[in-house]
């Protein structure tokens, strides 16, 4: 009896030892990056207040920026292409080793028909390269070809014939911080200016949800309410059919017997104004559109939810970045002035006001208050004959007047007159004689201007005016 244990210890030992040098030699020998420390667990631990499940919709469709603009809560994207419902529920795992969110949002594309254009194989590689340890095995283990899926957890099975490459450092284990100031979220700048309302089918018939779908649906729920976490179901806009439409119904069906709160942004589009061609590329969203369902969603947590928040340096300063990148994103190319000013008004940057009074201006409150929003109490109705030249940094007047304002902000000189608009004493050739809006970070590494001709129409509200219908 003795002899067998010690058998079975020892096989069990080599068995160990085997695993533990195929793991490290699939990293010495594995092409890429080969940072253990993935983005995500590169957050300081227990910072954030919300983590986002789910596939690339939810990479597109949430902007972490502006829900942190809005609301100073700490959001990160934990999704991945096509990711399916078991895998968010690994990735949920992942993310309970480094953080303890407050509300859970899974996105759930996944649990309809249209997954059937996601390639198997793929979708659950690229969501195991965003985790470690037994919840990547696990991932690749949901890979119906088994020799696939061990060809990716020991990848020196696909490596080994590059031992002639393999030099010093490649046996240096890395567990450095990697960047996370995307924070899981991909920026798609709109090229379409088409402005299209879904139009919405009515449900004609229940859907049959898979049922692997059901069963990890409920343990992430589960998983959910043993942790103290409150799970949130959403679906972004995407060009949805009947089938489709169909199944969605069937999952708030579901989502109504397990009690999960949910938010349909399909139904709720035409009332946000989404439209299809500025705000989507019938997928996925654009810069645009995430703001508009980042908005939305922003307003839903701070009303339906009790956050802990705690404010943090080192996330802040990467979220600075995504912040920039995305005022930058949204104001560039911008045909409409009114969402350009909503958009300055609500960032922190600078806003220079070339005004060249006019009595053929069609100001009216609507656009002298959103004129005011910028930081100015200019009043653009009783004034519209007087010039009017303003410097404003993240909502606070710094210069004005009726003929100069000048100023410096972070070392970088500013001159606005009724002729010209002066940076850094170059004269800047993208205005106009009439009204021009200059926005700019505030460090001056980039610059978006508006140009209005009173003569033509001033302002013009997204839609038929502004955009292409169809």
């Amino acid at each position: 009896m003795k002899t067998t244990v010690k058998i079975l210890f020892k096989s069990l030992l080599l068995l160990i030892i085997t695993a533990i040098l195929c793991a490290y030699f699939s990293y010495v020998f594995f092409v890429g990056n080969k940072n253990l420390k993935t983005a995500f667990q590169s957050i300081p631990k227990n910072m954030l207040d919300v983590v986002i499940l789910g596939s690339s919709h939810t990479q597109y469709g949430i902007n972490p920026a502006i829900l942190n603009n809005e609301t100073n809560l700490y959001a990160y994207v934990n999704a991945s292409a096509c990711q399916p419902i078991e895998v968010s529920y690994q990735m949920l795992k992942e993310t309970l080793k480094t953080q303890k969110p407050k509300v859970v949002i899974l996105d759930v594309f996944t649990m309809l028909p249209a997954k059937e254009v996601c390639h198997a194989n793929s979708v659950y590689k690229m969501a195991s390269d965003e985790m470690t340890g037994m919840e990547k095995i696990n991932t690749l283990m949901y890979i119906d070809d088994k020799d696939t899926a061990f060809n990716y957890i020991f990848n020196i099975r696909m490596y080994h014939q590059r031992w002639k490459e393999v030099n010093i450092d490649d046996f240096v284990i890395k567990n450095n911080k990697s960047n996370y100031d995307h924070f899981g979220y991909i920026n798609l700048p709109s090229n379409d200016l088409n402005f299209r309302f879904l139009d919405i089918p009515e449900r004609n018939s229940k859907y049959e949800l898979d049922k692997k779908d059901i069963k990890y649906l409920k343990k992430i729920k589960e998983l959910c309410d043993k942790k103290g976490m409150q799970l949130l179901l959403i679906k972004t806009p995407f060009d949805i059919n009947q089938d489709n439409l169909n199944a969605l119904m069937s999952v708030w069906d579901l989502a109504n017997s397990l009690n999960i709160k949910y938010i349909d942004f399909i139904e709720k589009s035409k009332d946000l104004g989404f439209a299809f061609g500025v705000d989507s590329e019938t997928w996925h969203n654009t810069n645009w559109g995430a703001y508009k369902i980042t908005k939305y969603l922003s307003e839903y947590l701070t009303e339906n939810y009790k956050f802990n928040h705690i404010d943090n340096r080192e996330i802040n300063i990467n979220l600075k970045y995504l912040k920039n990148s995305t005022y930058f994103s949204l104001l560039n190319n911008l045909p409409d002035p009114y969402a350009f000013i909503k958009y300055a008004s609500e960032f922190k940057g600078v806003v220079i006001i070339k005004y060249n009074g006019s009595n053929k201006t069609s100001i009216t409150k609507v656009e002298n208050e959103l004129m005011q929003s910028l930081g100015t109490n200019n009043n653009f109705i009783w004034n519209k004959n007087l010039n009017y030249y303003a410097i404003i940094k993240s909502g606070e007047l710094i210069a004005e007047s009726n003929k100069e304002a000048k100023a410096v902000i972070n070392g970088n000189s500013i001159v606005v007159n009724k002729n010209s608009v002066i940076v850094n004493d170059k004269e800047l050739d993208d205005i106009s004689n009439e009204l021009t809006l200059i926005v700019a970070d505030e460090s001056f590494s980039w610059k978006q201007s508006m140009n209005i001709n009173y003569a033509s129409k001033w302002f013009w509200k997204v839609g038929c005016d502004g955009y292409v219908c169809k």
